[in-house]
């Protein structure tokens, strides 16, 4: 037997490579008639739209399936029974007593309160991906899917593995055969309750481009909700750890761990504190700049940087709200020439602001000045141009190093400006403010400047 299973594809390999009797080497291959390649393609889309009814009528059951078992515990408790024996047993040729083996193995389980909360969690979740990924809709689910966002927090025990696992690879998206058409849904997250992965992938996007009105709204619950899930899996986590025995619970600790696939981590109290809660807030305030209130939030996000000085990423949100100021989506590279652009933009959308790297003794006083260069923009729909100005000695000089920098904003067809007058005093940085004083530069043909 094993010889001939090598000799096989030798034999075969013969057979195809010798031409069959008649046939000519160099004669072309025989091809279908054209009526015949038009019917042929015809039949091939007949098929193909009948495949996709099935996979459509499939897929269709499967969210009315899922959905009752989310709605029922005991329906949901039959259901997972169900799909393991299709997929574990049923298709890989297992015989029913060694399922009815593995389903009695799993009976305590099955009983515990939390796991089939879980598990009606995940069925809602994934119905809730099946329409989402059928339609690219999200109008009809959107109130289920915020719903579904406030049970998460309501758990009292551990979550179970069910719902921090994708849902993509699931017993039940394996049973309905839903992985491509889940997989191909790039706006939606899988891990049913990976909070923040929600909310960035498929509430937040959906409201920035549908409801900007509800959008602060949103940003508030997601603040409070992963508030709620630190708490929560604090709490959880120390009561696990202080039931077992001592010499036990570091052992206790990296199985809670592995077990929620990282949530611990993800949601540890000190590095929400210190980092993630600071990056919600400013992402929040950046929201409320580009789709709610610029006028606001500009004034939000300078007196939280100011109150952050000391934060990691500060300069990354100075740079940010810079950037934001002018109107670009990131920050340009400069020329050695003079600093200028042009736009049509709103008053707080000014034009380049300059992007720079501030030390901390610096960083308050740029911070004022670049406030004071909002408040003193002209009118809203004003073409405007900013200077920073730099001061060098050349030649002769009796008072070189008075002033060290000055920033400047003007109407860019001309007129009076603003000045913030950059100076040092010992050891202090100080400004003066000069409001409508003097003529200004103005850009002319091919951006010479002039003036």
């Amino acid at each position: 037997m094993r010889a001939s299973l090598f000799l096989l594809p030798t034999v075969l390999l013969l057979a195809v490579s010798l031409p069959p009797a008649g046939f000519a080497q160099n004669a072309e291959p025989p091809t279908l008639s054209p009526e015949l390649t038009e019917k042929l393609k015809a039949e091939i889309e007949r098929l193909h739209d009948v495949l996709m009814e099935q996979t459509k009528a499939r897929r269709g059951k499967a969210s009315e399936i899922f959905n009752g078992a989310a709605a029922d515990a005991k329906k949901a408790v039959a259901l997972y029974l169900e799909c393991h024996k299709m997929v574990d047993f049923e298709r890989e040729g297992r015989s029913e007593a060694e399922f009815r083996e593995w389903r009695d193995g799993q009976e305590a389980r099955l009983k515990e309160p939390v796991f089939v909360q879980g598990l009606q969690l995940q069925l809602r979740y994934l119905g809730l991906a099946c329409e989402a990924a059928e339609t690219q809709d999200l109008a009809n689910i959107f109130p289920q899917l915020m719903t579904h966002m406030d049970n998460l927090v309501k758990f009292n025990e551990l979550p179970p593995q069910v719902l921090t696992q994708s849902i993509n690879g699931s017993i039940f998206a394996r049973a309905y055969e839903l992985e491509n058409l889940l997989s191909s849904n790039k706006s939606w997250e899988s891990i049913p309750m990976n909070i923040a992965g929600i909310y960035q992938q498929t509430i937040l996007p959906y409201l920035r481009k549908e409801k900007p009105a509800s959008l602060m709204s949103a940003w508030s619950k997601r603040v409070e909700q992963e508030k709620k899930m630190v708490a929560y899996l604090e709490s959880v986590k120390h009561k696990a750890v202080r039931e077992v025995d001592r010499d036990k619970r570091g052992r206790e600790e990296s199985r809670i761990e592995n077990n929620l696939g990282g949530l611990l981590r993800k949601y540890d109290s000190d590095d929400f504190e210190r980092d993630t809660l600071p990056n919600l807030q400013w992402d929040m305030m950046r929201d409320k700049y580009s789709y709610v209130d610029p006028a606001v939030a500009s004034a939000e996000m300078i007196k939280f940087i100011e109150t952050n000085l000391k934060h990691p990423r500060v300069a990354e949100w100075l740079e940010e709200l810079s950037r934001l100021a002018s109107g670009i989506a990131s920050a340009q590279p400069e020329t050695p020439a003079t600093r200028i652009d042009f736009c049509r933009v709103p008053i707080l959308n000014l034009t380049h602001f300059l992007v720079m790297k501030f030390t901390p003794s610096s960083l308050g006083l740029a911070l004022l000045a670049c406030f004071l260069l909002l408040l003193a923009a002209p009118r809203a729909d004003a073409q405007v141009v900013i200077y920073r100005l730099e001061f060098s000695k050349v030649g002769p000089s009796v008072n070189y190093g008075f002033y060290h920098e000055a920033w400047v904003v003007a109407e860019a067809t001309g007129g009076t400006a603003s000045w913030v007058l950059v100076y040092q005093e010992g050891p202090h940085q100080k400004f003066v403010r000069v409001d409508a004083y003097g003529s200004y530069f103005q850009a002319s043909h091919r951006g010479q400047v002039q003036g």
